[in-house]
């Protein structure tokens, strides 16, 4: 009864769009986060109202060489995101909510692998991408953006880029990624062939076995000058989410803790002093001892990435044959249709 007296408040006062003064922290009523979500379809970085669409976009931060071609790359971001939440919509109610908030998400990812001074670009750039939104949208004569920023999770996107993924530390200098395949699945062949070491789902309660899906162990290394969990407590990891939600992110700050038993203390000492005025969404799991048979990711030193690099093959081309790209796309790209650096869209 009390929950549902306490959602009936958030509904009167409209929980999505606050924010402190002209800063970028939450208000109050911002961070009642597992309430909402029985309420309304959301993602962490981004509240949305019911039948509204989110609209993300992502930066490399630390693969910006200067400050100039950062705003740039918020200016270009930003263009796309506003004139995407002018594109027709099949339902009136999705309509009208994106008309009305034409609300975006433009995330920074690779936060602890920037510099100090790439860091320092961001309260300037969202201050000036402010600016750039109310000229823009007067010059189309469309409504300002009600959020702007954030910051995602961003777990496979920043492994593209090569950087670790939102405001979270990497995991490790070195670890095991697990990644979960359906056990039928050409790929799992192929990488069978190539000597990844790979075994069957299983259940971290009853310890039986899924057979319809392989778990594959890849060997990864990150970066050096990144900051790692395994060197940084939790508290410093909730530091630089505070940091994100005052400098950068108008939407909320989407990030996963990784903590150690002995460090509860001082994570509730932390909450109890920030939660309800620096930060929108959090959420925890142990850096180890969790139980997980299979964890996404696994610790390991060098000597071991060292030795189970040593025993994996290539993946060659003709093991990927058909994987990637199907003969369609061989034919375009023999006719060198994309030569001039822009492909044509099919």
């Amino acid at each position: 009864m009390q929950v549902k007296s306490r959602i009936a408040q958030l509904v009167e006062r409209s929980a999505f769009n606050r924010t402190v003064g002209g800063s970028r922290p939450p208000a109050g009523d911002s961070n009642f986060f597992f309430l909402m979500s029985f309420l309304w379809p959301f993602f962490a970085e981004q509240f949305l109202e019911s039948g509204e669409t989110c609209c993300l976009a992502e930066i490399f931060l630390p693969n910006i060489e200067t400050k100039e071609m950062f705003f740039q790359c918020v200016r270009y971001v930003y263009r796309i995101c506003k004139n995407s939440l002018r594109l027709k919509v099949l339902h009136d109610i999705t309509r009208k909510i994106i008309a009305r908030n034409m609300r975006m998400g433009i995330s920074v990812t690779g936060y602890l692998m920037a510099t100090e001074e790439q860091k320092s670009w961001l309260d300037p750039a969202y201050k000036m991408l402010r600016d750039y939104d109310v000229t823009y949208s007067k010059s189309k004569g469309w409504p300002v953006s009600i959020k702007l920023t954030t910051v995602k999770t961003s777990g496979t996107l920043s492994l593209v880029g090569g950087v670790t993924p939102g405001v979270h530390p990497g995991f490790s200098h070195y670890y095991i990624r697990r990644i979960r395949f359906a056990t039928s699945s050409p790929m799992v062949s192929i990488l069978r062939e190539a000597g990844y070491p790979f075994e069957f789902l299983r259940n971290s309660f009853d310890r039986s076995s899924e057979v319809k899906t392989t778990v594959v162990e890849f060997p990864c290394k990150l970066n050096k000058r990144a900051v790692v969990s395994s060197k940084c407590s939790a508290v410093q990891q909730m530091e630089y989410i505070k940091e994100m939600q005052t400098n950068w992110s108008d939407n909320s700050v989407s990030c996963t803790v990784y903590f150690r038993k002995h460090e509860l203390p001082e994570i509730k000492e932390w909450l109890k002093e920030n939660y309800n005025t620096c930060i929108k969404s959090i959420s925890f799991l142990p850096h180890s001892e969790h139980g997980f048979l299979q964890a996404p990711m696994e610790e390991i030193t060098e000597e071991e990435y060292t030795q189970r690099i040593s025993t994996l093959q290539p993946l060659d081309e003709h093991m990927m044959d058909g994987m990637v790209t199907n003969k369609e796309d061989e034919v375009h790209l023999g006719e060198q249709e994309c030569a001039g650096g822009v492909c044509p869209l099919r």
